[in-house]
């Protein structure tokens, strides 16, 4: 049983551990691009594709709700990021792409993200939560 409790414990500290690296990017991405971390997925998801992608298929393949996604797509629009088109294969839907200026905007983004995970990295702030405890060293001999 204490050790299911520091597995959990190790994952709440995983779970804090990304909490303060994502509100890190977020305040460097807002800082140097005007841009959220939601904003940020959605763009790498469309640079991933590489041409045209169905709005349904970014909702789904994003951790943001459709309202969200729709929101964003909006906001990328007026900034000139990306190109939205109805769907030739299903007139219902449309589909989007980044455009030249998308593309640079996400590449420099890419850039302050790196750079803002290298520092959480040499902060050691994502390793710490897999390391074993002094205690957690304890148990496992304890068991043997």
């Amino acid at each position: 049983m204490e050790e299911d409790i520091l597995l959990a414990d190790r994952w709440l500290a995983l779970v804090r551990a990304c909490e303060a690296s994502t509100a890190r990017i977020e305040r460097a991405l807002a800082r140097d691009h005007h841009l959220c971390v939601s904003a940020y997925e959605i763009m790498e998801r469309m640079h991933a594709a590489g041409s045209w992608v169905r709005v349904t298929d970014l909702t789904h393949n994003v951790s943001r709700s459709q309202s969200q996604v729709s929101r964003l797509i909006a906001q990328m629009l007026d900034a000139e990021y990306i190109d939205r088109e109805r769907n030739p294969a299903d007139a219902r839907g449309s589909r989007v792409r980044l455009t030249s200026s998308g593309k640079k905007a996400f590449r420099s983004a890419t850039d302050t993200v790196n750079s803002e995970l290298r520092q959480v990295v040499s902060e050691d702030q994502l390793i710490t939560p897999f390391r074993r405890t002094s205690s957690e060293s304890a148990i496992t001999a304890q068991r043997r």
